[in-house]
């Protein structure tokens, strides 16, 4: 742990204070998407137009995350959370309240901004105030509130559209941020003290990020939870064509079929929040790749039979996602404790790396295009089998022996 930034906190309150945190941050990612039709008849234009607002929030949220981890590293976890949020409510204000398309494409941009450094600065505090232990078991807790959001999210922000229109959503959105907003000033307490912060600029900057991309363990940690969640990326890309072209499903049947990996994912992030102090990271990685690479593995020889059903779909899906739900947290822990100086920015740059390979393999998608049930299985399985080669290949025996001494 470091050493300059001791727990001050119990469990019962540090976590309810992360999951703020990190739900309000993803909870604006899809909470909207019930109103897409209503925002365009609203301004005139095309559904295909407001789509552009979701395009453009991942972009800003994807590449904020470079930049929150290192001013939180700079400045502390709380400034940097409390001006982020302020700067999503701001934003969320506008959207509400946007008179055009356009100006509601660029309020959402920078709602993003201030969006991202929830679960940036959440994953940096867990390794502030936990040992490398104990954090795979809070970043698991977070797990399974980054899996829970995007599924409750669309159905609350439905709940919300049909009562008060599309504006009342984003002014939900408002205050959600304000409660994180008021968390992060009122009651959360700095974790990264000013003696453990590190220099400010660029060329600092660059050292932070150039330092990490030499640990050969940030660079394992990164990439095994890098490839699985690009499987889930690709499961939602090609999901739909697969299901609805191969076996005839309507469209809301799919949306109802398409939770098994969400679901399984959530229920890995619990068992491992239970398992990963006990056994620690490196098994963890190991043990949840294997249950990943097995649910893959019939995935595949289900499409090699042609025996294809709902329950052949479902079935491998949720053992996939129950195996990552073990890796993923485990994998965090693993790149953000790395170098614990930079716990902030080797947030951030974890982050950022794992969302731009599933942006850069996600075309791979269309590979399914005719509705192929094997070749989404092949794709799969392809993701979660380098996962596990690149974790063993990468990590170096040093991390191996530390990860061994914490389960003793």
């Amino acid at each position: 742990m470091n050493p300059a930034a001791k727990p001050t906190l119990s469990n019962a309150v540090l976590l309810p204070q992360l999951v703020v945190f990190v739900s309000v941050s993803l909870i604006a990612v899809a909470m909207y998407t019930p109103s897409l039709p209503a925002i365009a008849k609203a301004f005139d234009t095309q559904v295909v137009v407001v789509q552009l607002t979701m395009t453009v929030y991942l972009i800003g949220f994807a590449a904020a995350q470079l930049a929150v981890g290192a001013l939180s590293d700079r400045f502390g976890r709380k400034p940097v959370l409390v001006a982020g949020y302020a700067l999503f409510v701001a934003a969320s204000v506008v959207c509400a309240l946007a008179a055009d398309i356009n100006l509601l494409i660029v309020a959402r941009f920078f709602q993003a901004l201030g969006a991202s450094v929830g679960i940036v600065v959440a994953r940096a505090i867990v390794r502030d105030r936990t040992s490398e232990k104990e954090s795979a078991r809070y970043m698991a807790y977070i797990g399974m509130a980054a899996g829970l959001t995007p599924m409750l999210s669309p159905m609350i922000g439905g709940v919300v559209q049909v009562g008060f229109g599309w504006r009342g959503v984003f002014f939900a959105m408002v205050a959600l941020g304000s409660v994180a907003f008021a968390t992060a000033l009122f009651m959360l307490r700095e974790s990264h003290p000013p003696e453990a912060r590190i220099g400010t600029g660029i060329r600092a900057l660059g050292r932070g990020y150039l330092g990490l991309m030499r640990e050969r363990a940030f660079i394992a940690y990164t990439a095994t939870g890098g490839t699985v969640t690009a499987a889930f990326f690709i499961f939602l890309a090609a999901g739909p064509v697969v299901m609805i072209g191969e076996l005839g499903l309507r469209p809301d049947q799919y949306g109802f079929i398409a939770l098994c990996m969400p679901s399984g994912y959530i229920t890995g992030n619990f068992l491992a929040s239970r398992i990963l102090p006990r056994i620690g990271i490196h098994r963890g990685i190991v043990i949840g790749n294997i249950v990943a690479v097995l649910g893959a593995t019939a995935f595949v020889l289900i499409g090699l039979t042609g025996h294809f059903s709902i329950a052949a779909f479902v079935a491998p899906l949720a053992v996939i996602g129950f195996g990552n739900g073990i890796t993923v947290p485990a994998a965090f822990a693993g790149a953000v404790g790395a170098n614990p100086k930079l716990a902030g920015t080797a947030s951030g740059l974890t982050g950022f790396l794992q969302f731009a390979f599933s942006a850069l393999v996600n075309p791979l998608a269309g590979l399914a295009r005719h509705g192929s049930f094997f070749e989404l299985a092949a794709m799969l399985f392809a993701l979660c089998f380098a996962g596990l080669v690149v974790y063993r290949v990468l990590l170096p025996r040093s991390a191996l022996i530390s990860s061994a001494a914490e389960t003793l």
